[in-house]
């Protein structure tokens, strides 16, 4: 069994719900063996910087799809940290209540980044940053009771936050090595790994390749393919069967 962390049904404009592209997103799980989704919402939904209604119509589509199709879909509430206290305070509430498991935090200032971007083919002015691995270890030690998925580390970012931090895990999608969770494995533990595709920026079968290719102890793998993730969410009320 394998449980995707990082998915995004589609991205960019969607003027409804497009229950359509997670069809498609859905078959090709299956074909590859992904059991279980988490979406993180449509991001680039409405460009860069969006603003309060906007976000929430995100979420709203969000909650749509997780209605429609929750023996195989979960969901986190998209949220911009930028915006107002008040807001983010607000739509949590709501994304709790209706039944999201957790919340996706993104600084949504610029889609130029340099992660998503050959660096080299963009214009210097343009390039943004990743989050700081000092900013991931001082939000954790605010919220040690919390537990924090790193999204996307590199595996120098993955190893100092597995060392930093006691609640928070790293996903797959941006570790890359020719054994690519027995070298991840070496250097974080292997209750602090999971499996994330970071589906459609990412191609979802070179991802679940990682997991087919590890040459690692059975009892790690399925840890990371779906134990970790069992074992976070269910404190969010998620039931991943």
């Amino acid at each position: 069994m394998i449980i995707d962390l990082h998915v995004h049904h589609t991205l960019g404009p969607e003027p409804r719900t497009d229950f359509a592209a997670m069809r498609r997103l859905k078959g090709l799980a299956k074909q590859v063996g992904i059991n279980r989704v988490c979406l993180l919402g449509n991001v680039f939904r409405f460009g860069i910087r969006a603003n309060d209604s906007q976000i929430r119509l995100i979420n709203d589509s969000t909650l749509e799809l997780v209605r429609a199709d929750g023996d195989f879909l979960s969901g986190f509430c998209f949220l911009n940290p930028a915006l107002g206290s008040g807001f983010l305070r607000g739509e949590i509430r709501r994304c709790a209540r209706e039944g999201l498991c957790g919340i996706k935090l993104e600084i949504d200032v610029n889609a130029r980044d340099r992660r998503l971007e050959d660096e080299r083919g963009m214009y210097p002015a343009m390039q943004v940053a990743g989050v700081e691995v000092d900013e991931v270890v001082s939000l954790a030690a605010s919220v040690p009771q919390l537990p924090i998925i790193a999204l996307c580390p590199y595996l120098a970012e993955a190893r100092q936050l597995a060392r930093r931090t006691r609640n928070v895990c790293v996903d797959l999608a941006h570790i890359e090595a020719p054994d690519t969770v027995k070298t991840a494995l070496s250097e974080i533990p292997a209750d602090r790994l999971m499996f994330g595709s970071h589906t459609p920026f990412l191609c979802t079968n070179a991802e679940v390749m990682k997991l087919q290719s590890a040459n690692v102890a059975a009892r790690d793998l399925r840890r990371v393919a779906e134990g970790n993730a069992r074992r976070v969410l269910s404190k969010h009320r998620l039931d991943v069967r």
